[in-house]
């Protein structure tokens, strides 16, 4: 089987051996996706609703890289850290995603693989959610 493999950039890839996403066969993996800047840092600290965008749309870069699109998505899973902010997730996933619709689940709470230290300054700032998308997406061969 062939593999494809899409790598974003992040320094994360490199230092811990994996890539944003892979294409096996007709179906990609996307990796957890956080939201994060070209420089490392957190995209729009304390706005849940640009961050979860943020990681849809590294998603969605990912999958066109790899010769697919949104309408691929099968399922996503969105690991957040308030719940209570379900709403403003569920909106950013609404405006990436519609009219495909594909399945989703929300978790919330504490989560142990979620980034750590996102701030190169040590500020240790953390991300508000972590996107697993399209696990897996099926794309046309």
């Amino acid at each position: 089987m062939r593999l494809t493999r899409v790598f974003s950039g992040a320094p994360w890839e490199s230092k811990v051996g994996y890539c944003r996403a892979v294409k096996a066969g007709e179906h990609i993996y996307v990796s957890g996706t956080a939201p994060i800047d070209e420089e490392g840092q957190v995209f729009a600290p304390g706005d849940a609703y640009l961050q979860a965008r943020c990681c849809l749309e590294i998603m969605e870069r990912a999958l066109q890289e790899l010769g697919c699109g949104r309408e691929s998505v099968v399922p996503t899973r969105m690991f957040v850290t308030d719940i209570s902010r379900w709403e403003e997730y569920g909106r950013a996933h609404r405006g990436v995603l519609l009219p495909t619709s594909p399945g989703n689940v929300h978790g919330g709470g504490e989560i142990s693989h979620s980034p750590r230290h996102v701030d190169r300054n040590g500020g240790g700032r953390r991300p508000r959610l972590v996107v697993l998308p399209a696990a897996p997406a099926k794309c046309p061969l």
